[in-house]
């Protein structure tokens, strides 16, 4: 079976919250994947992205701090090849359909994480 993402791609997590970020770095890791970086601030997901080539990479977005938009426009820049995906609680959706990346709910991450790897196999 096919995976989209090889086990040794490079992830980027940022996500402010501890227990989040750690949390799906934990079950990334646990999957088999090896190269998980996360980020607290967006000047750290700023320096990962000058330090690193990322795959995939995953940014947290949440009400009232929506400056994610200007960071997202960042990714895309320095890192064209990876795959990147908005992290967004169910109760602030409202606030991203406008932003131009796709989008996993934080509630049901793992389960879209899985269903994300397994999405281009034949």
């Amino acid at each position: 079976m096919a995976n989209r993402f090889e086990k040794s791609a490079a992830i980027l997590i940022f996500d402010r919250q501890k227990p989040f970020r750690e949390g799906l770095r934990n079950y990334l890791l646990a999957s088999g994947y090896t190269h998980i970086r996360t980020a607290v601030s967006i000047q750290s997901v700023l320096k990962e992205l000058r330090q690193m080539h990322f795959a995939l990479i995953l940014l947290s977005v949440s009400a009232p701090n929506f400056s994610v938009q200007r960071l997202l426009k960042v990714a895309r820049l320095r890192q064209p090849g990876a795959e990147i995906f908005l992290l967004v609680a169910a109760g602030d959706l409202a606030y991203v359909r406008e932003l131009p990346a796709p989008v996993l709910l934080k509630e049901y991450v793992y389960a879209n994480l899985l269903e994300l790897n397994r999405s281009d196999t034949p």
